[in-house]
């Protein structure tokens, strides 16, 4: 009996064992080595793509191939650091970085980064790569070189369409938010405009949900209007001017 009793128990606990394996996530893996081939640099993502909202974990390693103690210096620089294509970085968010970092023969470190979108973000890494859904390169420096590279995919946030009953007059950009808080609503009186004539806009936020919600803008207004990718009249065969 009792020795029945230590094979359930040896079943359970390598059921357990596999369960957290199981969980662990599968890294993405991109590689590159040194001119000497002492030194090996792997940048890692958790995943190929990633909706919208969820948390892109990215992590970058130096190992030292070489039989001898390998020492980096970022000089007042992180010595090791991840960038996106923004320029938004690793380091940014870390109350403390390291600008040397020695390491001993056949060992490694590691640098990580979670990391959660923004909209605003997404917006702006759209008008540098020009695609939907964004695809983004991670890179990862050593000493200010960078080194190696992982490409992700990250979605934006979609929009479910405004009923017509719902719809503003007008030339407008509209759709409600999936989670079923927010209607947004952008209109003009007209698709076009003559030199000299009135631009009308309409701005529009509705809440569609069962309950009182706040918009904080913090230091900035909670709602707002402003011109996005206001071209020169130059480009379009005409006086550089702006009116």
């Amino acid at each position: 009996m009792m020795k029945r009793k230590w094979i359930w128990i040896g079943l359970l606990i390598a059921g357990l064992v596999c369960a957290c394996t199981a969980m662990r996530p599968r890294w993405y893996c991109e590689e590159m080595l040194n001119g000497a081939r002492t030194q090996k640099y792997e940048m890692c993502s958790d995943k190929r793509e990633y909706e919208y909202g969820e948390t892109v974990r990215v992590r970058f390693t130096v190992t030292n191939l070489s039989a001898q103690p390998l020492h980096l210096s970022g000089g007042s620089s992180p010595v090791m650091e991840i960038l996106d294509i923004s320029d938004l970085s690793w380091s940014a968010t870390q109350s403390q970085t390291e600008t040397q970092l020695t390491l001993a023969p056949e060992s490694s470190h590691t640098i990580e980064w979670l990391w959660i979108p923004t909209q605003a973000h997404l917006e702006d890494l759209f008008a540098k790569s020009q695609s939907r859904p964004f695809m983004t390169p991670f890179t990862g420096q050593v000493a200010g070189e960078s080194v190696v590279g992982v490409e992700v995919v990250i979605k934006s946030l979609t929009y479910d369409p405004v009923a017509s009953s719902d719809a503003l007059p007008g030339y407008c950009e509209r759709g409600r938010r999936p989670v079923g808080d927010l209607e947004l609503q952008l209109c003009t009186d007209e698709p076009e405009y003559q030199f000299g004539e009135t631009v009308q806009i309409q701005w529009q936020i509705r809440n569609i949900s069962n309950k009182v919600l706040t918009l904080d803008g913090g230091e900035d207004p909670a709602m707002d209007i402003y011109a996005a990718n206001w071209v020169p009249a130059s480009e379009e065969g005409e006086a550089d001017q702006y009116m």
